[in-house]
């Protein structure tokens, strides 16, 4: 009994060159042309069709099961840990997990598929949202960083509403950060510490219009005849270490560190709810692991080399500037 074939559109193309070509109606030359292939394509292709006839033109791997599909235990481990540990977490964060604690590799839209049927779409979904013009960021790490706060259950309900104060490097995304009960100027210092006694000192640090950075309340004319102004002690040490302050006129002017407490919001707090933590310190001791990671997933490489961190001088004593 025969086997039925089924030939696409370009197969049949083939047999109808191929078929005159076994006529000598045309030319290898011609043939080639004809189906935009090599003389060389068009004789193996010849020599295949005069073994096995019509089956010759056909793909070798139709009817095949992939080498690239996924077993039935790979998916029903996937859809169980869905179930059980990873149901809120999204598909690219899930895919990393994957990888590295399962040793199972599958692409993106593989694992889509597999929680669409499982019924455990993504629950991360991308908000519309007006399109703004980026401003370019800076060129060379450490020319301005970003600073804000973020008052967040990163807990969850294991413990309290934490503060996480970060910087971002605008050049390339690195961050540094602490956790404290709430957002305010020693947590600021803490980090900006950190920053110039490992890297060095910034040029610019880049704000929102909180306090904490800058007084904005009036002064009264006696005071302004008489050339006072108002800073804050937080401005006071930017101003010992000759970091300029720019205070951004709203949250979207600072997408950077905004964007970057969505990814923390995320991924973070999954990090925090797997080392179980439940108070400001143990808090601080999973992000102090967490960041080395993130920074290694999301760095990019800065539009030039160098850097434009000064070095902290050595005669300068950290505990006579970073103090309250």
């Amino acid at each position: 009994m025969n086997k039925r074939i089924t030939l696409t559109m370009k197969e049949i193309k083939r047999l109808k060159v191929m078929s005159m070509l076994e006529e000598q109606l045309m030319t290898r030359a011609e043939a080639a042309q004809k189906l935009n292939l090599s003389e060389r394509q068009v004789y193996r292709i010849q020599k295949s069709y005069r073994e096995k006839g019509e089956q010759g033109l056909v793909h070798g791997n139709r009817g095949k099961p992939s080498q690239r599909s996924i077993s039935k235990e790979v998916c029903t481990q996937i859809t169980t840990l869905l179930a059980t540990q990873y149901s809120d977490y999204n598909s690219l964060h899930f895919q990393e997990i994957l990888a590295e604690e399962f040793g199972i590799n599958i692409s993106y839209s593989t694992l889509q598929s597999i929680r669409r049927e499982a019924g455990f779409p993504t629950p991360r979904k991308k908000k519309s949202q007006p399109h703004r013009n980026r401003r370019t960021p800076q060129p060379i790490y450490g020319m301005m960083l970003q600073a804000d706060a973020s008052l967040h259950p990163w807990l969850e309900d294991r413990g309290p509403k934490l503060a996480l104060v970060a910087l971002i490097d605008d050049a390339t995304n690195r961050v540094w950060g602490r956790f404290r009960d709430y957002e305010d100027a020693a947590g600021y210092v803490e980090v900006l510490q950190e920053v110039c006694l490992k890297e060095g000192i910034p040029m610019v640090l880049y704000t929102d219009k909180r306090n904490v950075f800058l007084d904005q309340r009036e002064l009264s004319v006696e005071d302004q005849l008489a050339g006072k102004e108002r800073t804050t002690h937080f401005k006071a040490i930017l101003n010992d270490l000759g970091i300029e302050l720019i205070q951004a006129d709203s949250p979207q002017a600072k997408g950077r560190v905004e964007r970057l407490f969505e990814t923390l919001q995320d991924r973070l707090v999954k990090a925090l709810r797997e080392a179980k933590a439940e108070t400001l310190m143990e808090a601080n001791q999973v992000l102090q692991d967490y960041l080395p990671k993130h920074n290694q997933r999301f760095i990019k490489k800065a539009a030039q080399e160098g850097s434009a961190f000064v070095p902290w001088p050595p005669s300068l004593a950290p505990d006579e500037h970073f103090c309250f």
